[in-house]
């Protein structure tokens, strides 16, 4: 009776995890499944699952074949957003993303989507005439006189001097001087170049929303991330807005990109197919954002070393 006893207890405690598994499900879907060697392109991770169970997804999926970069996380609708590069010919594979969750009781456990078959497209012509090399013409022999090889010995005469020389300036400014180190691009300067390359890159003009959405928010959540030192990438929506709303610099920008975000989520996730003209607003609101803050972090540090003095 006892043995009996204690399986009943197992089932009960096997039986609500079983039936939690049954209704969770992870899926990957690609923003295209053709693509060209080295072309970036979108794959949206989505986990169906109860929406009291919170979801955490890994930065960055890699193999020999594939790179999945992690850009854009909703874990209130369950979703990430990876952007995706392959390396192989023919058809690759896509790997399996692997979502973590906690649910209210403290429980842990995990999904993962099914590996993905993509079509790579070479970048040779379709013709096999035009895949052919030119024909080479055979070599042409020159006569090589006397004059010649003087001019080639005093030629190689120079260049081992001048490798002499070299050698020894180096030798000698070895213990003095060091190889600068390359500055690290600004967040302001980085960001306005992200949006200027984004601009040209005319998702806008041809009527790529979303994909717009996701890189414009990428672009404003890692600058925010690094002018305030703080994990914007990993924040949801509303931690992003109340973050920046208490901060004591970037209040004063704090709606403008709870707008951009509810506008970008309403494209991405709730099938809003947006407005050109509003995704250019939005643009340039993100410029502003930088512009403004940028101002507003001087005008501090300002303040703060007249205090100082």
């Amino acid at each position: 009776m006892r043995g009996v006893a204690l399986l009943v207890a197992a089932l009960a405690l096997v039986g609500p995890a079983a039936a939690w598994a049954e209704t969770v499900r992870a899926v990957a879907v690609p923003s295209a499944t053709t693509v060209t060697v080295g072309e970036p392109f979108t794959v949206e991770v989505r986990v169906e699952a109860p929406t009291s169970t919170r979801w955490s997804f890994p930065p960055e999926v890699i193999t020999p074949e594939v790179t999945l970069e992690r850009i854009e996380t909703s874990p209130e609708a369950n979703v990430a957003v990876y952007r995706a590069t392959v390396f192989g010919l023919d058809e690759v594979t896509i790997p399996a993303v692997t979502a973590t969750c906690e649910q209210p009781d403290g429980t842990r456990g995990e999904v993962a989507t099914a590996p993905l078959a993509i079509k790579v497209s070479s970048l040779l012509p379709d013709d096999p005439e035009e895949q052919r090399l030119a024909d080479l013409r055979p070599p042409v022999g020159l006569p090589a006189g006397a004059p010649f090889w003087i001019a080639l010995g005093v030629l190689l005469a120079g260049l081992v001097s001048a490798a002499v020389w070299w050698w020894r300036r180096r030798r000698r400014a070895a213990g003095i001087t060091e190889r600068a180190p390359v500055p690290e691009v600004p967040p302001a300067e980085e960001a306005l170049g992200a949006l200027r390359r984004l601009e040209a890159a005319g998702l806008l003009e041809r009527g790529e929303l979303r994909a717009f959405y996701i890189e414009v928010v990428a672009i404003a959540k890692r600058y925010l991330e690094r002018r305030l030192a703080a994990p914007v990438l990993e924040m949801t929506s509303a931690e992003t807005f109340a973050f920046l709303r208490d901060h004591p610099v970037a209040g004063n920008v704090a709606g403008r990109v709870r707008e951009l975000t509810a506008a970008a989520d309403e494209v991405k996730f709730a099938g809003n197919p947006g407005e050109q003209a509003r995704a250019r607003r939005h643009l340039d609101q993100v410029r502003g954002v930088v512009d403004e803050l940028e101002r507003g972090l001087a005008a501090a540090t300002a303040v703060g070393e007249g205090e100082a003095a």
